[in-house]
């Protein structure tokens, strides 16, 4: 027999698979619209560049996104989703459209649908419990320019705090 994932490892592999189909449905419905409704394209090669897109976007996603921020991140979407679209529409799509703007307008809207898929994607997958706890840590690594508040104490206990 093989060995069995613990609860954790299941759960994380579960995440990754529910962020990938989301990924892979923004992609398609965007080129469904645009490739699909626009131009004509069948939708054997939509679902197959969608599929390959994705994979090579979901990768970049995770050893890019964490590193660089959403915005950096969403603008490498954008240009990757370009440059793959028109490569593999050139490859995959048989009939004469504007490849050069169908890839364009779809990069763009998948733009826009990454914006807030990368937000879901920090939160699920590429999450780290440790800047969850340590959310002041920006503050505490400017230590010497912090200013401390306290409330202050009466020294003398002979006088009496008015309330």
């Amino acid at each position: 027999m093989g060995e069995y994932q613990t609860y954790e490892e299941g759960r994380t592999t579960m995440e990754h698979v529910r962020a990938f189909l989301i990924k892979f449905g923004i992609i398609t419905v965007v080129l469904l619209l645009v490739f699909g409704l626009f131009y004509g394209v069948d939708f054997a090669d939509i679902v197959s560049i969608s599929l390959i897109l994705s994979i090579v976007a979901y990768i970049g996603d995770l050893a890019i996104m964490p590193r660089v921020g959403n915005t950096i991140a969403t603008l490498g979407d954008i240009a990757l989703s370009y440059v793959m679209l028109y490569v593999l529409g050139g490859l995959f799509i048989e009939a004469a459209i504007p490849l050069g703007w169908a890839s364009f307008i779809s990069a763009v809207i998948i733009g826009g649908g990454e914006f807030f898929f990368h937000r879901y994607l920090q939160k699920t997958v590429t999450h780290d419990p440790d800047k969850e706890r340590d959310t002041h840590s920006e503050f505490r690594d400017n230590a010497p320019m912090a200013t401390e508040f306290a409330d202050e104490e009466e020294l003398n206990p002979n006088v009496r705090k008015e309330d």
